[in-house]
């Protein structure tokens, strides 16, 4: 049998990774971390949820290392103020926690459900916002959808709404006007 390591071998194989990683740029420690993480199999963590968010949360802290969190406490800690941000929070953690990339939206609404949240006023409204007027989601196939990048940056930006609104001015999709429509004014 295998001695069980100490808190302070933790300490120092910790010390050793900070002092590796120090160094290096944001994105070059992100891979390194994501690379080992799946080489030693430990799960899937989210660098982001690490580094971006309320960083004091000891819930979020706590998801981040054993990759496990309750619906109710990850749409607690991102506070959304819209149903489009809290369908988007709901998506994320389908996609990222119960590791469901792929959702209806009746899927959203269940967890919604789980997670204690009021009730959707129209959840396939409110999951048609989220796709073409926000662009937090997009069609998977077969009537599913996924979360966008985009969509899974606004989340990791919760609760900081300043972040998300500075999200949507820097990144937002650009949308499409529909074909027929004209601007208002002119004439064809």
């Amino acid at each position: 049998m295998a001695p069980k390591n100490t808190f302070t071998d933790e300490l120092k194989a910790l010390g050793a990774i900070l002092d590796a990683l120090q160094p290096l740029p944001a994105e070059q420690r992100e891979f390194v971390l994501t690379t080992a993480i799946a080489r030693l199999g430990v799960g899937n963590i989210r660098t982001k949820n690490i580094e971006q968010g309320p960083l004091g949360s000891a819930n979020l802290r706590k998801a981040a290392l054993d990759g496990e969190m309750t619906p109710k406490e990850f749409v607690k800690t991102k506070k959304p103020t819209s149903e489009t941000q809290r369908m988007a929070c709901l998506a994320f953690y389908l996609t990222h926690f119960r590791r469901q990339p792929h959702f209806k939206t009746r899927d959203v609404t269940n967890l919604n459900t789980d997670a204690a949240c009021p009730k959707l006023s129209n959840p396939a409204r409110t999951a048609d916002n989220a796709t073409k007027q926000n662009g937090f989601f997009a069609p998977a196939g077969k009537g599913n959808k996924q979360i966008t990048p985009y969509g899974e940056d606004v989340v990791n930006a919760l609760p900081d709404q300043d972040a998300v609104k500075a999200l949507r001015q820097e990144s937002a999709p650009v949308r499409k006007r529909a074909a027929g429509k004209r601007a208002k004014g002119k004439k064809a």
